[in-house]
């Protein structure tokens, strides 16, 4: 039997109610030692692309420790996936035009009586050790007193400080794991503090909210991890045969002597005596022995009837949970274009640690949901952003959310100055000004070509020579005469390349269409994570 440990989390937006929020997982060790996996992330900056990113790198580190087929963890293999997160951070960052993207991140693994973290960032991890004297340590580097971009992170050029630790767990041990919005707002002794009077599952979410209480301004999450040991299976009892009992020889009886004539007269007298000590015995115990009898025959009907040895107990069914349906969404964005992402959960109450993500450029279009409870972002240049809730119910197998987006408003206009008419300076003779050279005539201007860049299905990203010019499909788009690189991609579909060439006669074709081939989906194993409570955690 592998490790058996208790999560405890709870998580919480700040004051500031940002957008971007952070990703707590719970789920097995995707590997044969019957372990558990947890996994922290926080996205830096407050945008929806840091938001994306926290959840994008656990489902990452998950895809590949799957990946490597192992019996148990090990550091090399632990160290090896944070470097390959290293560079997707890196390369999503230029994906999504976010040179400043990063994210803390930290992996916990427990199994057979141990535990391996690894940890890139600012989130900070104590142990306390079961005993007399409870030894409270910090693990992780104390990273308060850097700036953001000091702080080293998934993502950060440079390289990778990567911490890792190896250590034996005991029965009682207790981990816990506190994000930058907790430890920038409370001190480091009164962290501890709280850790020794709140050592159990209510940690997490006093310390959170002890936090909102100080104004903190980035988000919050706390975890505590219980350590325990499985009790081991006690052996089969035999029950032992019965000996037979040796049978005593009877000696013989000596025979009886006659009796004395003495005797024999004074027999009356002695059964008279014999006959009222029993009488008076027999009285003695009546009076004394009644109650005694009566609790004994009472304690003989209470007493329920033993079960041999031999018996098998019962085996108890599991519970089977309702698998919530399925329903078929239409989202209806407007202005049409409009960045759209759907997270399961709401913002204030994130519990499921299954993360489900869906998204979109804003144009109509359908996915496919589980019944529950959902948050839609929302995000398009010049309009104000938007966050809203919208909740799937097994009563219908089709819904429609309606999203639109209100203009940022026109700032006022500046006043132009009233201009001040200058003195006349005094008057100078004419000057005589050479006549300019001759030039040649100006070189005919190279025309431009007005074509059409159009997808099926719409709301691809256009890329022209690698460089994305902020449009979508279908758009108009003016090219010189040269060789160009076209691209197009949509999430969920393969990214379309074509090379054209233009010159100064008139293309044939004023139009270039994609029709683009849908990617086959990967849904991780059994995810168990908190967005998390009041709380989110992710």
């Amino acid at each position: 039997m592998g490790e058996k440990c208790k999560v405890s989390s709870f998580s919480d937006l700040g004051t500031k109610r940002r957008r971007s929020v952070e990703t707590v997982y719970v789920t097995s060790l995707p590997d044969k030692s019957n372990g558990t996996l947890i996994l922290l992330a926080d996205g830096f900056d407050n945008d929806i692309n840091s938001n994306l990113i926290s959840k994008l790198v656990c489902e990452n580190f998950i895809s590949q420790y799957s990946s490597l087929e192992l019996i148990k963890p090990t550091k090399e293999a632990l160290s090896d996936i944070f470097y390959s997160l290293q560079e997707f951070v890196l390369h999503k960052g230029t994906f999504f035009s976010s040179p400043h993207l990063k994210a803390a991140f930290m992996a916990i693994l427990v199994w057979d009586n141990r535990l391996l973290i690894g940890h890139v960032g600012n989130i900070s991890s104590f142990y306390l050790k079961k005993g007399p004297n409870a030894e409270l340590t910090r693990l992780t580097k104390l990273r308060r007193n850097q700036t953001i971009e000091e702080i080293p992170a998934l993502g950060m050029k440079g390289g990778l400080d990567l911490e890792i630790f190896d250590m034996a767990t005991s029965l009682g041990d207790k981990l816990f794991i506190l994000t930058d919005g907790i430890t920038n707002v409370i001190p480091e002794e009164e962290i501890l503090s709280y850790i020794r009077k709140f050592p159990n599952a209510s940690f997490p979410k006093t310390i959170v909210n002890h936090a909102n209480e100080l104004e903190t301004e980035d988000n919050t999450s706390a975890v505590t991890v219980e350590f325990g040991s499985s009790a081991p299976v006690s052996a089969p009892i035999e029950s032992k045969k019965s000996k037979p009992m040796p049978v005593k020889k009877e000696k013989p009886v000596p025979a009886a002597k006659p009796k004395s004539t003495t005797t024999q007269k004074n027999r009356p007298s002695v059964l008279f005596i014999g006959w009222i000590l029993l009488i008076l015995l027999v009285a003695m115990a009546l009076w004394q022995g009644y109650p005694r009898l009566q609790s004994w025959v009472s304690s003989l009907t209470s007493r329920e009837t033993p079960v041999p040895i031999t018996q098998v107990p019962p085996v108890e069914e599991p519970i089977k949970q309702p698998v919530p349906k399925d329903v078929e969404v239409l989202f209806q964005v407007n202005p049409t274009n409009t960045w759209i992402q759907v997270v399961s959960g709401k913002l204030d109450q994130i519990t499921d640690t299954d993360i489900r993500l869906y998204e979109s450029h804003g144009e109509s279009d359908k996915a496919i949901l589980k019944a529950g409870e959902y948050t839609v972002y929302a995000q398009f240049d010049g309009y104000i952003p938007k966050i809203s809730h919208f909740t799937l119910s097994e009563d219908k197998l089709n819904d429609t959310v309606a999203i639109t987006l209100e203009k940022k408003p026109t700032p006022p206009p500046v006043p132009k100055p009233t201009p001040v008419k200058p003195t006349p300076p005094p008057v100078k003779p004419p000057v005589v000004t050479p006549k300019p050279p001759i030039l040649p005539p100006p070189s005919p201007v190279v025309k431009e070509w007005s074509i059409a860049v159009t997808s099926q299905p719409t709301g691809a990203k256009i890329y022209i020579n690698n460089q994305f010019l902020g449009m979508f499909t279908p758009a108009t788009l003016k090219f010189k005469p040269g060789t160009y690189l076209v691209t197009v991609s949509k999430a969920g579909y393969k990214d379309m390349s074509r090379t054209v060439v233009f010159t100064t006669t008139a293309p044939t074709s004023k139009t270039i269409h994609f029709t683009l081939e849908k990617k086959t989906a990967f849904i991780p194993g059994h995810l168990l994570c908190f967005y998390l409570t009041s709380g989110e955690a992710i």
